[in-house]
């Protein structure tokens, strides 16, 4: 994972959402100082990602993409 073209994390996992209809990739993200990102953190939506040497744009998301009030899981 890049943010301005600098290295800030690795990948963690890679699946296939079908939900989605898109690959969804996990990193642990972390600001230049050592805190953890959050959404009042200005570069938290700006990054990339090198997928074989190819740069292409990421999304950041802080929270679930399916379900981020996890109501479908609680039934």
């Amino acid at each position: 994972m890049l943010r301005a073209g600098e290295t800030v994390s690795q990948v963690a996992s890679v699946a296939w959402s079908d939900t989605l209809d898109a690959c969804v990739r996990l990193a642990y993200l972390r600001r230049p100082d050592g805190d953890v990102v959050t959404s009042e953190d200005p570069g938290h939506g700006r990054h990339e990602i090198s997928t074989g040497g190819t740069i292409r744009p990421a999304s950041i998301s802080l929270r679930a993409p399916y379900d981020p009030s996890g109501a479908c899981v609680r039934g």
